[in-house]
């Protein structure tokens, strides 16, 4: 997910076309980005999230795209208040995001 964030706050051109403008592309653009957000739960959320680690059951598929979801949204916000002072930094904000349940940052 690091790699993700930081690909889309690096290339906000980029992100703005995935995440914002790819929505009114049709439904074969939505489809691949649907795809992506798999691709990337499936290969940085599902192998990096260690659910033992933190002491949680197996958790199912839609979590992980969830998490992907709830990503993109941070990206957009940055987007959408670029260049404001005093932000946190969006890496930051996504692992809080991911890891919010009650003790799991400790």
């Amino acid at each position: 997910m690091r790699v993700y964030v930081r690909e889309m706050e690096l290339h906000p051109g980029f992100a703005r076309s995935f995440l914002i403008e790819i929505l009114t592309a049709g439904p074969r653009a939505l489809e691949l980005r649907g795809v992506r957000a798999l691709r990337v739960a499936d290969e940085g959320l599902v192998s990096a999230a260690a659910p033992a680690e933190l002491q949680l059951e197996a958790l199912p598929d839609e979590v992980f795209r969830a998490a992907v979801g709830a990503s993109n949204e941070l990206v957009v916000t940055r987007l959408e208040r670029r260049g404001e002072p005093g932000q946190r930094p969006l890496e930051e904000l996504v692992l809080y995001s991911l890891l919010s349940r009650r003790g799991a940052l400790r």
